[in-house]
């Protein structure tokens, strides 16, 4: 391998003067990767191979996501999951007539019962968490205007209340609250239970002790998933703050 690595070197010294260079394998995969890298509903769908009988939106907020869902898995079924009242009447305005779609008015948790949840300046940064200032534009989305108390539910109680056995997708968005979520679904992680997970993810604190991409990877990790890639990166004048990222269980793949 270094007497290759080594030639190469010598010959991108030759090849230089004709204003071209050899790569190997690696960068080339890169390259290729990039120019077909596909988004992340699209990938969602191929890796599924056009088939998802039970989707889990964790966040729905005003149905972005479900009509998304709905479009390139036709015949799932979707649970939708969103506490705050303003976006649910939205949501049932937009999906009035898909029957496919089923909203639940309460948050998933890691308990049980009831949580003081804050309404931000934009309705789709809303969280249980508080929000910071980092510095950047998202601050002014992220300020905090009201406080309402909502209903919770586990993951695994939702799903043993409903008979539900096995999740194709579980998308969560729940600014920084991910993994009290992924507690609350603990049984069904530990089985095996879910194929793919869609999720919004931090590399810096929009909200305090919010989970971080590194959190929810090692416990993702833990159950079980591998990282696919990364989506919708945002970036501050320094550094990369969130995107989203698909994982897949290894053991159904």
């Amino acid at each position: 391998m270094n007497l290759i690595y080594m030639n190469k070197n010598k010959l991108n010294k030759y090849f230089k003067k004709f204003g071209f260079e050899l790569h190997g394998i690696g960068f080339m995969e890169k390259l290729r990767n990039e120019s077909t890298h596909k988004n992340e509903w699209d990938k969602q769908r191929d890796i599924l191979e056009g088939k998802a009988a039970t989707i889990f939106d964790v966040g729905a907020s005003m149905g972005t996501s479900a009509t998304n869902y709905m479009k390139i898995f036709p015949k799932a079924t979707i649970h939708s999951f969103e506490p705050f009242p303003q976006a649910c009447q939205t949501f049932k305005e937009r999906h009035s007539n898909h029957s496919n779609i089923k909203l639940n008015e309460f948050a998933l948790s890691s308990i049980e019962g009831k949580d003081i949840f804050n309404v931000n300046h934009k309705v789709d940064t809303n969280s249980f968490l508080k929000s910071k200032k980092i510095g950047i534009a998202s601050d002014k989305s992220c300020e905090t205007v009201a406080q309402i108390e909502v209903p919770t539910n586990t993951l695994d109680n939702y799903c043993k209340q409903n008979n539900i056995k096995a999740i194709d997708i579980l998308k969560l968005d729940v600014q920084g609250f991910e993994v009290e979520v992924l507690k609350g679904g603990g049984g069904l992680l530990a089985s095996g239970a879910i194929k793919l997970i869609f999720v919004e993810m931090f590399f810096e604190e929009q909200y305090e002790n919010q989970a971080l991409f590194f959190d929810i990877a090692t416990l993702l990790y833990q159950n079980g998933f591998v990282l696919q890639d990364l989506y919708d990166p945002y970036y501050s004048a320094t550094n990369l703050v969130w995107c989203d990222a698909i994982f897949i269980n290894k053991k159904l793949f």
